[in-house]
C-alpha cells in the first residue's frame, strides 16, 4: 500500500471515530484496537520514530507494569489482569495516533469536523426527541434528561463536555476560515446540547471550558457583549427546557442545603468513598488490583455500616408502643427488614390495623402503594431512643468510587497514586505557565492554545473533587488517550519554546 492509499485509509478510520462513541463502549475500543494492528502493520518501518526517546511513553508504560503487577498480587488476579494486561491498546494508540498527527496532513482538521458533524447530528436527533418525545432511532425522552442517539445511556452531555476542549484546542492550529466564528459556533451547539442533557458535572466540565475560552479572548471592549450574550443564551436555553434547569440549579441547590449530601457529592457518594478509603488502609502500598473495588466492597471490614447506622436512624418522638407495618412477602424467621414500609408509634399498647389509626407514621422506603399489611406487637420506648436505622443500600458498593483519586488508592496503593498526582501536578504546572502568560500580557502561541486547551480536558477528569466514572472503563479511557494522543503532538519532549 503506498504512502496516499495509507492516508486516505488513515484519513477513513479517524473520520468516522467520533460517531463510534454515540454506539457505546465496544466500537471505539474496537476503533483503537484496529488502529494499533493496522497502524504497527503499515508503519513498521517507523517504529523507532513512533517510540524512541519519548519520555512520556516511558512514563505511561511503567504505569502499565505496575498494574499488571498490583493486579497479580491483588484480591482477584484473574479478574484483574483481564483489565490491566489488554490496557496496553489505550497507550500504544496514545503514541501512534500521536505520530499520525504530525504526519499526516489535514488529519487535525477532518477530527475537527467530524467531531463538529457529530455535534450537529446529536442536536438535530435532540431537538426531535424534545419535540415529539421520540429521537429518530425511536428512543423516548427520559424525565428531564435528553439522551438523543446514545438512547438509555445518558452520557451525550459528558461525551460533549469531554472532547469540547479537544476540539477546541485543535481549531488553534489549523488555518480555517472564520475561525473565530467556528470556535463560537462549536462552543454554542456543545452549551445546548449539554444543557439538554441536564447533566451537572458535564454542564460544570462546560462552564470551565468556557470561563477559559473567554479569559483568553475577551479584552475590556467586547467584556460586556460577550457577557449579555452568555445570560440571553443561557436563559432562551431554560425558558425553553426548564426541566433541564430545575435538574442543574433547582436540585443541585436542594442538595447542597440537605444535611447528607455536599453540592458535587450525594450521601450514597459519600458510603463508596469511605469504603474506598477503607480498602486503601488495609492495602496502603499496592492496592488490591484493577476493578477489585467492585469485588470486595461488601466485605464487612470495608462497609462504613456505623455511618449508615447513625445517619439513618430515627427515634421516637414520645413515650410509647412501637409497631411495624410491613409487607405480607416478609418472614419474621429470616429477622430480614428489607420489606418494611412503615414504623409506627402509638401512646397505647393497642395494636393499628391501617396507617390512618397511627398517631405518628414514618415512611421509610417507598415500593408503591401499601395493600395488604400486618401489623407487629408492640414494645415500649421511650422518647428519644433509637427505634431503627434504614436506608436504601446496605453498603457503599458500587462497580467503582466515583473518584479517580479514591479508586487509584483503592485499587493500586500509594504507587499507583504516585503516577495519577506526578501527571496531574505536571498537567496544573503546564496549566498555570501559560495562563501566567495571560496576566503578563505576553504572547501566547497557537501551539500554546491548543496544548492548554488539551490539558484543560485531562485536568477536568482528573480533578479530586468531582464526582467521576471509573477510570480504566473502556468508553473513558478512549475520550481520555485520544486527549493524551493530541497532547503528545504537540507537547515539547524538553522544556523547549512552543
Amino acid at each position: 500500500m503506498n504512502y496516499i492509499k495509507k492516508n486516505k485509509f488513515i484519513l477513513f478510520f479517524f473520520f468516522i471515530f467520533p460517531f463510534l462513541f454515540v454506539t457505546g463502549p465496544f466500537l471505539p475500543d474496537l476503533f483503537i484496537c484496529l488502529v494499533c494492528i493496522f497502524s504497527l502493520i503499515l508503519f513498521k518501518k517507523n517504529i523507532k520514530d513512533i517510540f524512541y526517546k519519548n519520555y512520556y511513553l516511558y512514563f505511561l508504560f511503567l504505569f502499565y507494569i505496575y498494574i499488571n503487577f498490583t493486579s497479580t498480587i491483588g484480591y482477584n488476579s484473574y479478574y484483574s489482569l483481564q483489565s490491566s494486561i489488554p490496557y496496553i491498546r489505550f497507550i500504544l494508540f496514545s503514541f501512534i495516533f500521536s505520530y499520525l498527527l504530525i504526519k499526516i496532513n489535514y488529519l487535525r482538521r477532518l477530527i475537527v469536523f467530524s467531531f463538529l458533524i457529530t455535534y450537529i447530528l446529536l442536536l438535530i436527533d435532540s431537538s426531535i426527541q424534545l419535540i415529539i418525545g421520540k429521537n429518530i432511532i425511536g428512543y423516548s425522552l427520559t424525565g428531564s434528561r435528553i439522551s438523543s442517539l446514545f438512547g438509555d445511556w445518558l452520557v451525550m452531555g459528558s461525551f460533549v463536555a469531554r472532547t469540547l476542549p479537544i476540539v477546541l484546542g485543535l481549531t488553534f492550529l489549523e488555518d480555517i476560515k472564520y475561525k473565530n466564528f467556528l470556535q463560537i459556533f462549536i462552543i454554542i451547539i456543545s452549551g445546548i446540547l449539554i444543557t439538554m442533557s441536564a447533566e451537572r458535572l458535564a454542564f460544570i466540565y462546560f462552564i470551565i471550558t468556557l470561563f477559559f475560552f473567554i479569559f483568553f479572548k475577551i479584552n475590556k471592549k467586547n467584556l460586556f457583549i460577550i457577557i449579555l450574550l452568555i445570560i440571553l443564551f443561557f436563559s432562551s436555553i431554560f425558558y425553553l427546557r426548564p426541566a433541564a434547569y430545575d435538574r442543574l440549579f433547582v436540585h443541585t441547590f436542594n442538595q447542597a442545603k440537605s444535611a447528607d449530601h455536599t453540592i458535587f457529592f450525594s450521601y450514597r457518594h459519600q458510603l463508596h468513598f469511605i469504603t474506598a478509603l477503607n480498602q486503601f488502609n488495609d492495602s496502603k502500598i499496592f492496592g488490591h488490583g484493577l476493578k477489585s473495588f467492585r469485588l470486595i466492597c461488601d466485605n464487612p471490614k470495608y462497609v462504613p455500616i456505623d455511618k449508615i447506622i447513625s445517619d439513618n436512624q430515627i427515634n421516637s418522638p414520645i413515650n410509647g408502643y412501637s409497631f411495624i407495618i410491613i409487607n405480607p412477602e416478609y418472614d419474621p424467621s429470616t429477622g430480614k427488614i428489607n420489606d418494611i414500609k412503615y414504623l409506627i408509634i402509638k401512646n397505647q399498647k393497642i395494636q393499628p390495623t391501617t396507617v390512618d389509626d397511627a398517631d405518628i407514621t414514618y415512611k421509610l422506603r417507598i415500593h408503591g402503594e401499601l395493600i395488604k399489611i400486618y401489623v407487629s406487637s408492640g414494645e415500649f420506648v421511650e422518647k428519644d431512643r433509637p427505634l431503627v436505622s434504614m436506608y436504601e443500600f446496605a453498603n457503599g458498593c458500587n462497580t467503582h468510587p466515583h473518584n479517580v483519586h479514591l479508586q487509584f488508592l483503592a485499587e493500586t496503593g500509594l504507587i499507583g497514586y504516585f503516577f495519577l498526582i506526578i501527571a496531574f501536578f505536571f498537567i496544573i504546572y503546564q496549566l498555570f505557565l501559560i495562563i501566567k502568560k495571560k496576566f503578563l500580557f505576553i504572547s501566547i502561541s497557537k501551539k500554546e492554545y491548543c496544548i492548554f486547551y488539551c490539558l484543560l480536558g485531562l485536568f477536568l477528569s482528573l480533578f479530586p473533587l468531582f464526582p467521576s466514572g471509573n477510570f480504566f472503563n473502556n468508553w473513558l479511557s478512549a475520550i481520555f488517550y485520544f486527549n493524551v494522543a493530541n497532547l503528545i503532538s504537540i507537547l515539547p519532549l524538553k522544556n523547549d519554546e512552543c
